[in-house]
């Protein structure tokens, strides 16, 4: 799959399986790519269908990168590159990351992330390589950058509601 973000990284995870079920080794799989991550924190998501998060980075000294992976359900996840000196700066992408799929994406620094949960009780994990700092926080309202999200009534948060607008 082509990917118009620099930086960003679509990552096929190891699975095994065996008469006792399945294993998936997930983070060392970055072990044959260029991607540097030291973790710091992991976060687990449940979203039913219709809910939309996003879109979503921490400012400097906090910004950080991060690991997406849906390991229960299926989700649309868009990223938006808000990154200036970028050669991809306002691009954005999108993905469809399911259980079956077995994909992780690598999200850099600068790049705003969010999703649509396409199905009820989608579990998602996600590492990053810096702490969460609500001072930090910020994002851009979901419908600002020119995405055509395929929901008619997503179910979004006020915080997320009350996020800046692209041009704002």
């Amino acid at each position: 799959m082509q990917v118009n973000i620099q930086g960003v990284e679509i990552i096929s995870t190891k699975e095994f399986f065996d008469n006792r079920g399945s294993f998936n080794k997930l983070f060392s799989t970055l072990e044959n790519s260029d991607i540097d991550f030291n973790l710091k924190e992991i976060y687990f998501n449940t979203s039913n269908k219709d809910v939309l998060r996003g879109m979503h980075l921490q400012n400097k000294p906090y910004d950080l990168n991060k690991i997406i992976y849906c390991f229960k359900g299926k989700i649309l996840d868009v990223l938006l590159d808000l990154r200036t000196e970028s050669p991809t700066y306002m691009c954005y992408f999108s993905i469809e990351l399911n259980e079956s799929s077995k994909k992780i994406i690598y999200v850099p620094k600068g790049v705003a992330h969010g999703f649509l949960s396409l199905e009820n009780n989608s579990k998602l994990l996600y590492l990053t390589d810096n702490i969460y700092s609500e001072e930090h926080d910020t994002g851009v309202r979901w419908d600002s950058f020119g995405f055509d999200w395929p929901v008619k009534k997503p179910i979004i948060s006020k915080r997320d509601v009350n996020l800046n607008k692209l041009k704002e």
